[in-house]
């Protein structure tokens, strides 16, 4: 579950990604793993410099709060949390059915605390133009 040079008992793992939508510190990701190793996702991008929101793992925070995105918070106003987990989601599963062979697709759209962390991005870290 880390990153190391070839040889010895590494393994290969493939990721490709786009990137959708930059912000200041943030980045709004499509992955792609080619392989199927485990925290694969959440080991190369933490190798990267740019680890998953929210995961207590490879990132060392457990949570997106307001105070992650503004300098200070307003006078008066409490910390508000965005999302208690990583901001990590399976878009597409795709694989074949171990007995019939037959190519099984699902699919689910981006749950409500993902999608309110990524609109508290968007207002609270948007790149000047």
């Amino acid at each position: 579950m880390m990153v190391c040079p070839p040889g010895g008992n590494a393994r290969f793992a493939a990721t490709f990604y786009e990137v959708l939508e930059r912000f200041r510190g943030f980045t709004f990701l499509r992955l792609c793993p080619q392989t199927g190793r485990t925290h694969q996702l959440r080991v190369h991008l933490h190798h990267l410099g740019h680890p998953i929101v929210a995961d207590r793992l490879y990132e060392g925070k457990a949570a997106l709060k307001l105070s992650d995105l503004v300098e200070r918070l307003p006078e008066g106003q409490e910390d508000e949390v965005f999302i208690e987990r990583q901001a990590l989601h399976a878009l597409r599963l795709c694989f074949d059915h171990p007995v019939t062979g037959a190519r099984l697709t699902f699919e689910a759209p981006l749950p409500a605390d993902i999608e309110r962390a990524l609109s508290a991005v968007r207002t609270h870290r948007a790149v000047a133009h």
